[in-house]
């Protein structure tokens, strides 16, 4: 399941980013682009929803009035102009991603990390799918929230006089989640789609169709063997490739975990906000059925369909203990066999919309393994 963030980011605990201006009306910093730093430094200050909201669009050419009118609100379109989840005009530029990058490698390694943020923010803006800018973003905003906004303790009355600090840092935490998913999402995908490419050439090799980059006129079997030390030339540049997303994933799922000890209040508050919001905006057609790792599990009990041996149904995926995308799929049950194949799945952003559409027409059902998720599934189904 693709770990873009779920909606309830956006609600940011419905005061997360909300609160009065203070006296005068903050100033928005004159950067190219706003990055989570900037924007949790603006709600310190007392920046309001729809300032902050106005200024994003502003930098990012977005329509807020007519996203308002659709129902959205600023707490939303803050988030969804943070993360990148929106269809941006700029034109991909391999070239200006290398030097953000660059410019926000020197910036971390200085310990500047409003400035690291903002180039790695720049570099995504050309590059939307390299996973590595949003690993170097969330360690930037991780450092940032470490040594610049500590978490808050002490008495009552000293918690109430850091209330836009503890806003700030439900956002900063909120956004280094937000990235590390990211980048084991797209890390998934590219190793599966390397994995494809792989196996592709390796057919191709094995067959003699691989082609060859030598235009001379020579015998075929020159070209066969040219062919050949281009396959393999490729299949090194993809193995480089793999190395590299695993080692990147296994970084990231250890960052992610370093995360929640630094995040642990604000952890539990959102996965608080983010069961009850859900429970209080999800259709009672839906039932539970269970939870696994960072996710709740529900079915549509209006679309059982039942045959002889078969049953197929509607789940629903939801990310309870991160922010990640919701998944709604389509599976196939046989309750004699106890077996399961996926038919059809859907994934949707933080505000509803849909990432991502997948239709398996030859469904490959595999034995449920005793004590999953989806023994629940069979168990509450099959009655």
């Amino acid at each position: 399941m693709k770990k873009l963030l779920t909606f309830v980011f956006a609600l940011l605990l419905a005061s997360a980013l909300s609160g009065p201006v203070r006296g005068e009306e903050v100033k928005i910093p004159a950067t190219e682009v706003l990055s989570a730093i900037d924007v949790a430094d603006m709600i310190k200050n007392g920046a309001s929803d729809a300032d902050i909201a106005k200024s994003l669009c502003k930098q990012q050419g977005f329509d807020r009035e007519s996203a308002l009118k659709s129902g959205q609100t600023d707490q939303q379109i803050i988030i969804r102009l943070l993360t990148g989840a929106y269809a941006s005009n700029v034109i991909p530029d391999k070239n200006k991603a290398v030097r953000h990058k660059f410019q926000g490698d020197r910036f971390l390694k200085e310990s500047r990390y409003e400035k690291a943020a903002d180039e790695y923010s720049l570099a995504i803006n050309y590059s939307r799918d390299n996973p590595v800018l949003y690993k170097t973003r969330g360690d930037s905003y991780k450092q940032y929230l470490t040594t610049k906004m500590p978490a808050s303790s002490g008495a009552a009355e000293e918690q109430a006089k850091r209330a836009p600090l503890a806003r700030a840092r439900l956002l900063l935490c909120s956004s280094i989640n937000s990235d590390y998913k990211k980048v084991i999402g797209l890390n998934r995908d590219l190793m599966e789609n390397n994995e494809l490419q792989i196996n592709i050439l390796k057919t191709d090799m094995s067959k003699k169709k691989v082609p060859s980059q030598d235009k001379s006129d020579v015998a075929p079997y020159h070209y066969r063997a040219a062919g050949n030390i281009h396959g393999m030339r490729e299949m090194d540049r993809l193995a480089r490739i793999q190395r590299a997303a695993r080692l990147t994933d296994i970084t990231t799922r250890k960052a992610l975990a370093d995360y929640k000890s630094v995040c642990r209040e604000e952890a539990a508050a959102l996965r608080e906000s983010i069961m009850s919001e859900k429970e209080r905006t999800r259709d009672k057609k839906w039932v539970a059925y269970g939870e696994s790792g960072d996710a709740a599990h529900f079915y549509d009990k209006t679309t059982i369909e039942k045959s002889k041996e078969e049953l197929r149904v509607w789940t629903r995926h939801e990310g309870i203990a991160g922010l990640q995308a919701d998944e709604v799929t389509r599976v196939r049950l046989n309750c004699q066999k106890k077996t399961i194949g996926t038919i059809e799945s859907l994934i949707f952003d933080e505000i509803g919309n849909m990432l991502k559409k997948q239709q398996h027409d030859d469904v490959a059902m595999k034995k449920v393994t005793p004590g999953t998720i989806e023994e629940n599934l069979i168990k509450e189904t099959c009655k």
